[in-house]
């Protein structure tokens, strides 16, 4: 009897060192690192485009954790999908007709505020609304 108190104290001090080891060695949630799905928040919106004959508006959303892209002017949502740079997306057409490049820029406050889309050999630029 006297043994199996001895060895039930043992365990449970050892699950204690066990629990304060795991948690001091990281294997927690780490909490700093950025959610995907919020850094992709950051990208959608609609983009006021000037100066383009084609459309007005660029819209960007977010579903199923993916960006998705259309004008004002075009019915068919297309995915933007990410390039090796930071905020530059690509969007091809299903048939390959049409090769888009998409660039997102940050204001000095490192935020999201205007879209700059390179298509056809055109560049134009859309200021993000409010």
């Amino acid at each position: 009897m006297q043994v199996l108190r001895i060895l039930t104290i043992f365990v449970f001090f050892l699950a204690v060192y066990a629990t304060s080891v795991a948690q001091s060695s990281g294997n927690k949630p780490d909490d700093s690192k950025p959610d995907s799905v919020a850094i992709l928040q950051e990208y959608v919106g609609t983009y006021n485009v000037k100066g383009n004959n084609d459309f007005s508006k660029a819209i960007v959303t977010l579903e199923g954790g993916k960006l998705y892209g259309h004008t004002d002017t075009q019915t068919q949502v297309m995915p933007l999908s990410p390039t090796k740079v930071p905020d530059v997306f690509s969007i091809t057409s299903p048939d390959n007709s049409v090769d888009v490049t998409v660039t997102f820029l940050r204001n000095e406050t490192k935020k999201v505020s205007s879209i700059k889309i390179y298509y056809n050999g055109l560049e134009t630029r859309g200021e993000k609304e409010k």
